[in-house]
């Protein structure tokens, strides 16, 4: 049986920490505490963190934001109706909001890099692929990543109603990545450098949120319906165990 100081001590926590929620377990006899830890700046305030801080290491400084997403995810899954996840944009950094332009490169110092560092590197880019310091690292505005995300696309996607459906992936920081002067001067060559060059593989990841089951198979309709209008290849449609 928990100690009475035990369970003084988390009523302490509980206290002092607004984000600190409790939540029990099987047992009855025992009290988990889940808690967000502290940031060192809000997550929608990352983009201009991030650039501040300069002369910090990049794994030091989303080391506490790992933390933050590792516990919010257990109130995603224990507690899911918790007030703390009302907000829909509590674990998201908006890119186009004023600031993209701190958004920059932080190259690795390859010359002052330990063997030892290097290693940590499984599949490290070959000096033609890596970007200067401090060069952009997001495309200037709303309007090049939508115009960048519908070519990727193949404009298969430009007349979708867009309400409660998330883009994710590779689709979108592709598009979301500067293209290189070699490749910027066409539709055509853009196309080749997607499609041929950096994301040979890739696919476009689409998920729904805040649908009942019967609303989420008519906005699957929707897209189907808008895919095979948007294209002139033929569509084939796979319905898979495992989706509604």
């Amino acid at each position: 049986m928990p100690s009475l100081r035990t369970n003084l001590e988390k009523l302490a926590v509980l206290d002092q920490n607004p984000n600190a929620k409790r939540q029990r377990s099987c047992s009855p006899e025992i009290e988990e505490v889940l808690e967000l830890p502290p940031l060192p700046a809000p997550v929608k305030d990352f983009a201009p963190y991030f650039s501040k801080a300069s002369d910090t290491p990049v794994a030091e400084l989303l080391e506490p934001y790992h933390a933050y997403e590792s516990e919010l995810r257990k109130f995603y899954a224990q507690q899911p109706d918790d007030p703390v996840l009302k907000d829909g944009h509590i674990n998201t950094v908006p890119i186009y909001a004023g600031q993209e332009s701190s958004l920059k490169i932080r190259a690795r110092n390859l010359e002052a890099e330990t063997e030892a560092e290097k290693e940590k590197y499984i599949l490290s880019l070959s000096k033609a692929d890596r970007k200067p310091d401090g060069s952009p690292a997001v495309v200037a505005s709303l309007k090049e990543f939508q115009s960048n995300f519908n070519l990727f696309s193949e404009s298969s996607l430009s007349e979708l109603d867009w309400s409660n459906v998330v883009a994710a992936g590779s689709s979108v920081t592709t598009a979301l990545l500067p293209v290189p002067e070699k490749w910027s001067g066409s539709k055509k060559s853009l196309r080749e450098y997607y499609h041929d060059r950096l994301a040979p593989a890739s696919d476009v990841d689409l998920f729904l949120y805040g649908l009942t089951e019967e609303e989420g198979l008519e906005k699957i309709k929707h897209i189907e319906t808008t895919v095979r209008d948007s294209i002139l290849h033929e569509v084939t449609t796979i319905h898979c165990p495992a989706s509604l």
